[in-house]
């Protein structure tokens, strides 16, 4: 029987795209939405029964709770959960929605996967542990039975600077953001280690914060060619500060790479139609959801009753930015 995926290759889009579909999304054009129809009619793929068993009253709704706004994540667990029958719903996460979350649909939920949220007084965890429970990215929680699904933060960051002094790059800068004690801290152990390992210099005044966001990037670059300080590499801890970065070294009269090596990570989809296109770490997305999505569902079903965490390997883009 044909799934999303066989849908999505024979109609030459992403399984995301395939999920726009079935959910009536505004963010697909009519062209696109009738080539992926053709393709489920060609392979005879039953939508509409997949979409019934995804409704509310079958109680197949995953909650994702979040504080991250990073559209490519949230649509690669969108088509994951399709595949497995379920509806998926966000929560951008702060405190004191918790009781306001599962009161409103907290019997309908069959799961919960946990993406950038901290728990800083409990009060979370206190309703979390009632639910089959996902953390992605980062291990916040700690329940006797922890299940997660990561990428190596570090050693993503170790290749990205590896890669920098490779090219002879030497002054490399990290640009990263002052949050939390998990993700962040891991790419910044990295970079230094990097440096350390590849006979660069560790410098603290080459370290330059943002806040995740394009303009964060923006106004990081800004920071450090103000400073002054000599620099022939970046190595941003997301690509979208990447773009950001890059933007502001072009206004500022800087060639990249000739002038400043840049390097991302997390490899989103616009990361190839910058100018030049960026060089990053690829932290495999979409498999990232997918495993999360079917560990959950493994533990939904009783499948798997013993904590375990799953690494997900990721692998570097060499394009023009570095």
């Amino acid at each position: 029987m044909a799934n999303m995926a066989d849908v999505a290759r024979e109609a030459d889009v992403s399984t995301a795209t395939v999920s726009r579909v079935l959910n009536n999304s505004m963010q697909v054009i009519p062209e696109t939405r009738q080539r992926v129809l053709a393709a489920m009619e060609k392979l005879g793929y039953d939508y509409g029964t997949k979409r019934a068993s995804s409704a509310l009253g079958n109680k197949k709704v995953i909650l994702v709770m979040t504080n991250t706004t990073l559209p490519d994540i949230f649509d690669e667990l969108r088509a994951a959960a399709g595949e497995y029958g379920y509806q998926m719903i966000f929560n951008f996460y702060k405190l004191g929605d918790e009781a306001n979350i599962f009161d409103i649909i907290g019997a309908q939920i069959s799961g919960v996967i946990l993406l950038g949220v901290i728990d800083r007084n409990g009060a979370l965890e206190a309703h979390l542990k009632n639910y089959p429970l996902v953390q992605l990215k980062a291990k916040r929680l700690l329940f006797k039975n922890n299940y997660a699904v990561m990428s190596d933060e570090a050693q993503m960051s170790y290749d990205a600077v590896q890669y920098l002094i490779g090219k002879g790059r030497r002054r490399i800068a990290l640009i990263t953001v002052k949050q939390s004690p998990f993700i962040e801290s891991r790419r910044e152990n990295g970079y230094r280690q990097a440096l350390c390992d590849g006979g660069a210099e560790v410098d603290e005044e080459l370290i330059f914060y943002g806040d995740y966001t394009y303009d964060g990037g923006y106004d990081a670059a800004k920071a450090l060619v103000k400073s002054g300080v000599s620099v022939d590499g970046v190595f941003c801890i997301c690509d979208m500060m990447a773009a950001g970065c890059m933007k502001y070294f072009k206004e500022a009269g800087l060639k990249i790479p000739e002038d400043i090596a840049v390097i991302g990570l997390d490899n989103i989809e616009s990361a190839n139609f910058l100018t030049p296109p960026l060089t990053t770490v690829d932290s495999c997305i979409k498999e990232t959801a997918q495993e999360a999505v079917k560990l959950l569902d493994a533990v939904i079903r009783q499948e798997v009753t013993t904590g375990r965490t799953i690494i997900v390997e990721h692998q570097l883009v060499e394009r023009e930015s570095a």
